[in-house]
């Protein structure tokens, strides 16, 4: 059997375009709707919160625990183009005494990888400048791309441990260009320590491919969609929350009207009645507060009618 990168023209990536432009633009569509779910919803504290988490499942993949801090200034400085001598110094930054190409044979190939092995040492300076060429190319798509360099990587395997969470981290990267910013809202890595197992099994089907890779990319964009749907689920309370503040700020509101909105912003609507109960008040006190907010146009009336009739934010 042959691995891909002993085929000649193997970074000569061949991937069907008819099966990965829906899942691509769905990928590019939940990053727009999340970046402005988050402009409005989330803090910075999220985000770093967030970020942290992400880098935290990046490593343990490979069954690491520290995060170097290189890594959040590698996603902070995405823009800057890839060379040798910062690709070492990241691999530096996680392996003791590393920063330097392996000399002999892939170490982990038996263990973790099925059997696969990366290229040969002697292919590896040649590789790496491909590699890096292909980094700071600016043709492609950067969520494509990202998903590609990850792959590239990883198949080429250049150092004697930390390939994994290096093919993660530039992907990382990649995907923060994608979206110009390095502000994290949804967790990746996360999701492919949650499938650990089909991640592997993607790649070494991919790596024994003849350099045809459109299951690792679909497989890639569809593990990013899962995040980001999730994230996006995640935001969306929070987000109508915000944007129910922003349509009544300016409205001059009692002490009993912020906790009726208060609550509606923890429940989806009320009756006078449940107002009445709630708040200990009369009926007659109740039906006030709600017409009263259905005036202001905070609030609005159901289509029923009587002690029937519903209200909501």
């Amino acid at each position: 059997m042959l691995f891909v990168h002993q085929y000649p023209d193997w970074t000569n990536f061949r991937y069907m375009r008819s099966q990965i432009i829906d899942p691509l633009c769905r990928v590019r569509f939940l990053q727009g709707l999340l970046q402005g779910k988050a402009s409005f919803a989330a803090s910075k504290e999220l985000s770093e919160s967030l970020s942290k988490k992400d880098l935290m499942a990046l490593m343990k993949i490979d069954g690491r625990s520290e995060v170097p801090e290189v890594f959040y200034s590698a996603i902070r400085n995405f823009s800057l183009p890839m060379s040798e001598k910062r690709l070492l110094a990241l691999h530096a930054s996680i392996v003791p005494n590393g920063g330097h190409f392996r000399k002999g044979v892939d170490p982990y190939h038996s263990k973790i990888l099925r059997g696969f092995e990366g290229v040969s040492a002697e292919r590896i300076p040649r590789e790496v400048t491909k590699f890096i060429e292909a980094f700071n190319d600016s043709k492609t798509d950067a969520v494509l791309k990202a998903a590609i360099i990850h792959f590239h990587f990883a198949t080429i395997r250049p150092f004697d441990s930390g390939n994994g969470a290096m093919a993660r981290l530039f992907s990382k990267m990649l995907l923060a260009k994608s979206e110009e910013t390095a502000r994290c809202f949804y967790t990746f890595d996360e999701t492919i320590l949650e499938n650990k197992d089909a991640y592997f099994e993607a790649l070494y089907k991919a790596q024994t491919s003849n350099g045809e890779i459109t299951s690792w990319i679909l497989w890639f964009l569809h593990t990013l969609e899962t995040a980001l749907s999730k994230a996006s689920e995640n935001l969306t309370r929070q987000f109508e929350i915000t944007k129910q503040q922003l349509s009544i700020s300016g409205v001059p509101l009692t002490e009993r009207e912020q906790k009726l909105v208060e609550h509606l912003r923890e429940n989806p609507e009320i009756s006078s009645s449940e107002w009445a109960s709630l708040a200990n008040i009369s009926h007659d006190s109740a039906l006030r507060d709600l017409n009263g907010l259905v005036q202001k146009k905070v609030l609005k009336k159901s289509n029923s009618r009587g002690r029937s009739t519903r209200y909501s934010i």
